[in-house]
């Protein structure tokens, strides 16, 4: 019942109606920025997603459209951390009654979070398309995505959706350690926006090296590169997301214990 209450307490703060205008203002402006970029007036829904989050694949409009969206999850989630290791941890900690029980509080409300972000940012995309486009269902050309030659578009969107959130978790869970261990959420935002950066410039110059690379795995321009199995995909975001969870309990007892620390003296 304790973890009940506190997920809900966290997730209370994300959900916050500040928190709620951004992220709906957020895929409203994705939505017509990404629309008139490819200018698909008879499009429907399913090529719309698609294409909209098929990701980037050089340094281009592309990337810019995908950290359009990027940007306010990791920026969220960033004053959230922030927010509960230096002033809400000498409360509520006490209350958990323990340690694990309030950092794995916090990991799985971002982890909830960030599935009801990018649901609302889905059914925006839907909502729009069917409005702007009066309902009509014709799709558009879809010849440059070669996944449509082995999985339905609904499939594919399926496939997307899931690993999109996997990849969005693990760059937020990296990007807070990176914020804890610097003291500083900028530092990790920084280094977020970073390894996209370093992820799409190995995406056509190495694209062996960035076949191993946690980007690659969550992006679906990266499979035009180099197809790997999407089993392949979970196995490995499940496997490091475990192993950067570990660390992140890791350094998070040691600054709270540092913080408490100083706060006896």
């Amino acid at each position: 019942m304790k973890y009940l209450r506190l997920l809900r307490y966290f997730l209370r703060t994300l959900l916050y109606k500040r928190n709620m205008i951004i992220i709906l203002l957020t895929f409203v402006v994705f939505h017509f920025v990404s629309f008139n970029f490819y200018n698909w007036q008879n499009a429907g829904p399913a090529s719309l997603l698609i294409t909209f989050y098929y990701g980037p694949a050089y340094f281009n409009f592309d990337l810019l459209r995908w950290l359009l969206h990027q940007t306010p999850i990791y920026v969220l989630c960033g004053n959230f951390l922030n927010k509960q290791l230096n002033e809400n941890n000498l409360w509520i900690l006490p209350r958990a009654g323990h340690f694990s029980l309030w950092l794995n509080g916090m990991i799985s409300a971002n982890f909830i979070f960030i599935v009801i972000y990018y649901s609302i940012g889905y059914s925006i995309s839907i909502l729009l398309s069917y409005l702007i486009n009066g309902g009509k269902s014709m799709s558009a050309s879809l010849d440059d995505i070669p996944l449509l030659n082995t999985y339905t578009p609904l499939k594919l969107m399926l496939f997307q959706f899931v690993l999109l959130i996997l990849l969005t978790f693990f760059i937020m869970l990296m990007s807070h350690v990176v914020s804890i261990l610097a003291g500083n959420s900028i530092a990790g935002f920084s280094i977020s926006v970073m390894f996209i950066f370093i992820s799409v410039g190995l995406l056509q110059s190495s694209p062996y090296v960035n076949k191993w690379l946690p980007f690659s795995q969550g992006v679906l321009a990266a499979r035009n590169v180099e197809v790997s199995p999407f089993a392949w995909s979970l196995s490995y975001y499940f496997f490091v997301i475990f192993m950067i969870i570990i660390l992140f309990h890791y350094i998070c007892y040691k600054r709270m214990d540092s913080l408490l620390h100083k706060n006896t003296l």
